[in-house]
């Protein structure tokens, strides 16, 4: 045995205490007080997951506890708004995926709001050259102009948003992991990554201070989604919601971004990550012994997401710089490496090749390099759970994603919306959101969707959990039912179209009947 274990296509029972060793002698609890003067990684979850005013201090002016609950308005946060995206085409050909909409509002000003509340004020949007024009004129208009005015309370820090666009950024070289190359030079202190498709909430907040709890490399926000298997449709109507737009089965959004992960719960140290999808396609998890000897009560799960919330020591642009990190992505290759090296101080204390020579990778990993020793944090990598209420978030960057969202932003009653006023009053519309220069005709039927601007219904249409976006003609005695319909589209009359996907700038032909597909099919494209 080469010093691994190799662990083979998972179940989902949860598996603790891998390696059997004799037991530590106990040790008498602590009491809260002394709990804050141990190592950083023993805070209670109570104190770190709360959101604490930064003016608070602890009655003994305690350093260490000061510094985990200071404000974290000096963190500087790395939004990711370049490249294309797969799970969306054809959406995403005529408009970059961060202004697409959920509700009535884009993906990255979602992001923007989420990162704002939580009192991140230092924004670094990284976009393509050909997309940056369009994301800034959109960020400044929709989230900058409406915040000038809180920006100058007293009580509020400023807010800094600035665009840096991958000028040299070619198709064969498309990795987010030189996306932390290219930024390096503006970060000087630990940094928030985040992707620009993020929708919903989360505590940004508790994660930056569980980060500071100790210096380490990275702390990964790992996603608990409690909704899960809670509720069971049953009928004709269940089995509609699990067809996605275009006719694919429903998956839901973390399919993708689902793990296997080996936690060492009492240090809240991550020892192992893979995901899913790789190891369901038959590929091996493998673990360090020597790993799992110093951290022998460890927790493998599989029910957890990596949505790409990290935040990062400035020691990381080290590792990205390795010419083995050179076209990677942060999430499958540069998380999972800093993993499998923490904690060895050099590497010939790692893995070695069958020939027994050092594999490639790990000659280049400069250990020394950051100046610590095996039982320094400052190497290792930690992870948040983000559950409960405060962590109801997902990413958007698939049609089934992109339609569940707004279809929950409809039925959301903060985003609930009187009845839009229309020429004729036999309309019928409800649950809807509706943005300007939307107009209804005569006894149309229109429930759960979400309409962008100057959208035109015909008489006698009926629509239902649709999303439609801007400039949308749709001609009289029109059926639509749970489909995306892109800008600036026309659906002549007399169509029916059902789990159907409408490329933008198309049109489709008077009395046609359409069901779970694309239009025009992808072969035609």
């Amino acid at each position: 045995m080469n010093g691994v274990t190799t662990l083979h296509n998972q179940s989902e029972v949860i598996s603790k205490g891998s390696v059997v060793r004799e037991p530590a002698p106990k040790e008498p609890i602590p009491s809260p007080c002394e709990q804050t003067l141990q190592s950083p990684r023993s805070v209670p979850k109570s104190v770190i997951n709360s959101e604490i005013p930064s003016s608070m201090c602890l009655i003994n002016g305690m350093e260490a506890m000061s510094f985990r609950l200071r404000a974290v308005d000096d963190v500087p946060a790395v939004v990711l708004a370049a490249g294309g995206c797969d799970g969306l085409i054809p959406l995403s050909v005529k408009i970059p995926k961060a202004l697409l909409h959920v509700g009535n509002k884009s993906l990255i000003c979602g992001t923007l709001e989420n990162l704002w509340s939580s009192g991140i004020c230092r924004i670094l949007i990284i976009t393509d050259k050909k997309d940056n024009e369009d994301i800034e004129l959109h960020v400044r208009s929709h989230f900058l102009e409406p915040r000038v005015l809180d920006a100058q309370l007293p009580s509020k820090p400023k807010l800094d948003v600035t665009f840096h666009p991958l000028v040299d950024r070619t198709e064969s070289n498309l990795g987010t992991t030189d996306v932390l190359k290219h930024i390096s030079a503006n970060l000087d202190c630990d940094f928030l990554v985040v992707p620009c498709d993020l929708h919903g909430h989360f505590n940004f907040r508790g994660l930056i201070e569980h980060h500071r709890s100790s210096i380490r490399l990275c702390t990964l926000a790992l996603i608990e989604d409690e909704r899960v298997g809670k509720s069971v449709k049953r009928g004709k109507e269940a089995a509609e919601d699990q067809v996605a737009p275009g006719g694919n089965q429903v998956r839901g959004w973390g399919y993708k971004y689902r793990v296997l992960a080996t936690l060492d719960t009492a240090e809240s140290q991550i020892i192992g990550i893979s995901d899913v999808m790789s190891i369901n396609s038959g590929e091996s998890y493998e673990l360090s012994k020597w790993s799992l000897m110093r951290h022998p009560h460890c927790t493998m799960r599989r029910d957890l997401y990596d949505a790409h919330i990290y935040m990062f020591s400035k020691d990381i642009f080290k590792v990205a710089s390795l010419e083995s990190m050179e076209q990677t992505s942060i999430r499958l290759d540069l998380i999972p490496y800093i993993i499998r090296m923490q904690e060895t101080v050099t590497s010939v204390n790692w893995f070695k090749a069958g020939d027994g020579k050092l594999l490639e990778a790990d000659k280049l990993w400069a250990m020394d390099e950051f100046e610590s020793s095996v039982d320094s944090d400052s190497t290792r990598v930690f992870y948040y759970l983000g559950i409960g209420d405060a962590h109801q978030c997902c990413r958007v960057n698939s049609l089934e994603s992109l339609m569940a969202t707004n279809m929950q932003a409809c039925l959301d009653k903060t985003n609930k919306q009187p009845p839009p006023r229309t020429e004729n009053s036999s309309a019928k519309v409800r649950d809807v959101i509706v943005a300007s220069g939307c107009q209804f005709g005569s006894n149309a039927n229109i429930r759960s969707c979400v309409f962008g601007t100057n959208v035109s219904i015909g008489a006698g249409c009926k629509i239902s959990r649709c999303v439609i976006m801007d400039d949308v003609k749709i001609e009289d005695n029109v059926v639509l039912d749970r489909c995306i319909i892109g800008g600036r589209c026309t659906i002549s009359a007399k169509t029916t179209m059902k789990h159907v996907v409408v490329a933008p700038d198309h049109t489709v032909p008077g009395n046609m009947y359409l069901e779970r597909d694309f239009f025009p099919p992808f072969i035609e494209e």
